[in-house]
């Protein structure tokens, strides 16, 4: 550490005692999470997955939440619980339980989606339940995030970050380490890996230094309060002000839970069980966050807006509160209904005030708190209408009228509907069977996989077991798992990506090269432009060209050779392969008089649906010395 280094830490080690002040709060049960609300309050999640409010003096149970909850988050007006058994969204005025077996690692709703990370994929809600997505065949770090910054989403896996664009995720960058957190910061997104900070720019990580940080740190979660940067890793959170460069320790012990910070600049956290309160000497001498005022006319809580009390001489009772998590307990508050108060009313704790009797006449509502009586936060005002006895209003003979003539149009727009509905029926059943036969053809044929294959790939996994090569058959059972997995995924689409029918035909080639002894060896080469684009192709497209290059080709010698060029020609792919066997003439010596190639007919029927201009010449093959080439031509 060089001497200016050695100052600065020095400095800041001399001043951790006056920044902040260090508060453990008595909680029910033992915690791991917190959040924010709208009121200024606490959430917080206990270890049995119940939900609190927390209001700086005591806990209110807010819901039993969901069993095996570990961190809580908020989008939008809803509180996000990820469990072991599913997801669970919350609110003061709903609950939703999303259930899925399996540890959710993260959680993300945009555009009218809702994603969810666990150990086995990606999962998409459809049709009110989660279902595995298809185009993600990538494994999933039990660290996997979603991110909602500078209006874009993201995601971080093991050391890469992808960005959502058309409707999939791509590939936008990666590291030499692993990816832990992100956050927008200064106007750029800043990374947290295992080995120190990063910042994203022209989609590339370049690593960044700050006086008082160790460049090699591991970093596991990052912070951005109010300008501030909190960094939270190998047992330590420290705090970083870009605009003077100042880096503060902060007393800590190691925690999974989010750091927030409340509006009167106080920095809270889940500790070992406990809730743990920083009071910062520079804190916001703002007064108390009021809550919603409630009205009660005779006992009956009332929910308009514009409150009407029906009949003068009822007792109007109004509740209110206020959140001040510094000094909860010295808020004070006052009342005044005008024009029946002429000034607010004395300063009391009462969080309510009862009204007796009032006359009829109109009135306007609202209260004030404070902590020390001199600085306040006002309440927005309520109106207050109260009618003589025995007052009807004309408004009600309106409204009775407006229903009635309501409820008839919408008679009769409902029989005209299901009279449309029915003859509309019958023709889209028809199509919709006609549609029905085809696709079941297309994805029966899909499905059809070479039965030797399979028994030999099997046999050969078996034979390995047997030679105690297991780490070899595991390779392999993996492999081969994969693959078959996405032959299912592949029956349900029509179109996939390129790189997913890439890491398809790459499973098949190795199997087959398992299956024989690595009698032959291949190569796979693709333009870096189509990658980088969203292209996507009919599934299993090239799978029986290669089929056709092993069986009818190299499986007759002994050093065999296969290469796949998929090359850009803007409005098509050329997929070009080539192997060195011993040739077409040669090799339809040896088939009998009634082989067929299925796979090969249908992949040119594909073909020849996709092409707008039906050019016969979709497929068009070459005879080489020695071998032979088909170049396939695939519509994008």
């Amino acid at each position: 550490m060089d001497l200016r280094n050695f100052l600065i830490c020095l400095l800041l080690s001399g001043t951790t005692a006056l920044f902040s002040q260090r508060h453990i709060h008595n909680v029910p049960e033992a915690m791991v999470s917190l959040q924010s609300s709208d009121d200024g309050a606490l959430i917080t999640l206990s270890q049995s997955g119940k939900l609190y409010l927390f209001n700086g003096a005591e806990f209110n149970l807010l819901s039993d939440g969901i069993k095996g909850a570990t961190a809580i988050s908020q989008q939008k007006d809803q509180f996000i619980l990820l469990s072991k058994s599913g997801v669970l969204k919350w609110s003061p005025l709903s609950v939703e339980q999303q259930p899925l077996n399996e540890e959710c690692y993260s959680y993300i709703s945009m555009d009218g989606k809702e994603f969810v990370l666990t150990q086995t994929g990606m999962y998409l809600f459809k049709e009110g339940r989660y279902q595995l997505v298809n185009d993600w065949t990538n494994p999933v770090s039990s660290l996997a995030k979603f991110y909602h910054l500078e209006g874009q989403y993201y995601l971080s896996n093991f050391n890469t970050i992808y960005n959502y664009k058309s409707g999939s995720w791509k590939v936008m960058a990666r590291d030499s380490f692993n990816i832990n957190d992100m956050v927008n910061y200064r106007e750029g997104i800043w990374v947290a890996t295992d080995s120190g900070l990063r910042v994203v720019k022209d989609r590339m990580l370049k690593q960044v230094q700050i006086d008082g940080l160790d460049g090699k740190m591991k970093v596991d979660r990052l912070f951005e309060l109010e300008q501030d940067l909190y960094i939270q890793g190998e047992g330590q959170l420290l705090k970083w002000n870009s605009k003077d460069y100042q880096m503060v320790k902060i007393d800590f012990k190691h925690s999974p839970s989010e750091v927030i910070k409340d509006r009167w600049g106080d920095i809270w956290f889940a500790e070992e069980g406990n809730i743990i309160q920083h009071k910062f000497e520079s804190g916001n001498l703002i007064g108390p966050q009021n809550s919603d005022i409630t009205i009660s006319i005779n006992g009956v809580i009332q929910s308009d807006d514009d409150i009407i009390v029906r009949e003068e001489g009822s007792d109007v009772k109004i509740q209110y509160g206020a959140i001040h998590l510094r000094q909860p307990k010295s808020i004070k508050f006052q009342s005044l209904l005008s024009p029946l108060d002429t000034e607010y009313q004395s300063l009391t704790t009462d969080r309510s005030i009862v009204y007796n009797d009032i006359a009829a006449g109109e009135y306007t509502y609202r209260f004030r708190s404070s902590i020390d009586g001199s600085q306040y936060s006002y309440s927005d005002p309520i109106k207050i209408s109260v009618k003589a006895k025995n007052e009807v209003s004309v408004l009600w003979w309106v409204l009775g009228a407006s229903c009635m003539f309501l409820l008839f149009l919408a008679l009769f727009a409902n029989y005209r509907l299901q009279e449309y509905k029915e003859k509309s029926a019958l023709l889209t059943s028809k199509l919709r069977t006609a549609n029905d036969l085809v696709q079941a053809q297309q994805k029966t044929m899909q499905l059809q996989m070479n039965p030797h294959f399979l028994f030999n790939a099997l046999n050969s996994i078996q034979g390995l077991v047997a030679l105690n090569r297991n780490d070899e058959a595991k390779k392999y059972i993996r492999t081969f798992s994969r693959m078959m997995r996405s032959i299912l995924d592949f029956s349900t689409v029509d179109k996939i990506d390129l790189q997913t029918e890439i890491n398809y035909i790459e499973d098949y080639l190795s199997i087959e090269q398992m299956t024989r002894s690595n009698s032959f060896h291949y190569k796979i080469n693709v333009d870096d432009s189509l990658l980088s684009d969203d292209v996507k192709i009919p599934p299993m497209i090239l799978q029986p060209f290669l089929e056709n290059a092993i069986l009818h080709g190299v499986s007759s010698i002994k050093d065999g050779y296969i290469s796949v060029d998929i090359i850009d020609k803007e409005t098509s792919i050329h997929c070009m392969i080539k192997d060195n066997g011993i040739g077409r003439a040669a090799a339809a010596l040896k088939k009998t008089a009634t082989h067929k190639s299925v796979a090969i007919a249908l992949a040119k029927e594909r073909l020849q649906k996709l092409s707008k201009s039906n050019t016969p010449d979709a497929i068009q093959y070459k005879d080489l010395n020695p071998g032979t080439q088909v170049v396939i031509d695939i519509p994008i």
